[in-house]
């Protein structure tokens, strides 16, 4: 589960009660992580979400991590101050979907 590659990412992890934590990161993706809902997933909402019970639970989040969810967190801001409509999780399925298959990244990265 999330809970655990969450539990991983740091070398010295402070969680008193990680089934507490697998518990509350379970609940959090079954109330706000579904995929069959009409205006998709909020990962705005889920990425915060997600660093609030990793706080609550004394979870330590390695720097990349939460970088990369600042990042996110600042696209999905952009994105939606463009269009309130738009949703970064389904824009970003072709491309993830295409890397778990082949191992290959669609598009150029850079240059």
């Amino acid at each position: 589960s999330g809970s655990g590659h969450l539990l991983q990412w740091a070398d010295v992890q402070r969680c008193p009660d990680p089934l507490a934590f697998t518990d509350d990161v379970v609940a959090l993706f079954a109330a706000h992580a579904n995929i069959h809902a009409a205006r998709g997933i909020d990962l705005d909402r889920v990425m915060k979400e997600t660093l609030r019970v990793c706080r609550k639970h004394t979870v330590s989040i390695d720097s990349s991590y939460a970088s990369l969810v600042i990042a996110i967190c600042v696209l999905v801001g952009f994105a939606t101050s463009l269009d309130d409509n738009v949703n970064i999780v389904d824009a970003a399925v072709p491309c993830l979907l295409n890397y778990f298959l082949t191992g290959r990244y669609m598009g150029r990265m850079y240059g």
